[in-house]
């Protein structure tokens, strides 16, 4: 009984840092979500047309990354394995075009939406590194 006890500890510390990475990328996908469907932001026929694009770039993949993070989170909570490399590279994907996006804004004097992209942008960015780090992780172990 005794020899077990350690395993049981280490699967059940494993089984946390799953559920939390399934919370993170369910919030995740909550804000995606809002932000694509639900935030509305549109640009005007007026806006230069690399502001243009950047927002409509930014709404799809708000939209596309909210939904492919919430099917990561399902298959993280089912601790199926692909749920890992969707994770990764929903989040990198997430990243690039957050902090290019933010970029722009800035640049075009949006501060507080460019800002705002700029954050997701670095947030994401930490997601995909912890999911990479926990994968070169388990795979030493």
């Amino acid at each position: 009984m005794t020899s077990e006890r350690p395993e049981y500890r280490e699967q059940f510390a494993a089984n946390r840092q799953d559920g939390g990475a399934a919370i993170s990328s369910l919030i995740s996908a909550m804000l995606f979500l809002y932000v694509g469907f639900w935030l509305g932001l549109s640009s005007i026929e007026s806006d230069p047309l690399v502001q243009r694009l950047s927002i409509h770039v930014f709404v799809w993949m708000a939209r596309v990354v909210g939904i492919g993070l919430l099917a990561a989170a399902l298959l993280e909570f089912s601790h199926v394995a692909l749920a890992e490399p969707l994770n990764f590279g929903l989040s990198a994907v997430a990243a690039l075009v957050c902090l290019a996006c933010g970029a722009i804004w800035v640049a075009f004097g949006f501060m507080f939406n460019g800002l705002l992209a700029l954050a997701f942008g670095a947030v994401n960015a930490g997601a995909a590194r912890n999911v990479w780090r926990n994968r070169r992780r388990k795979a030493r172990s």
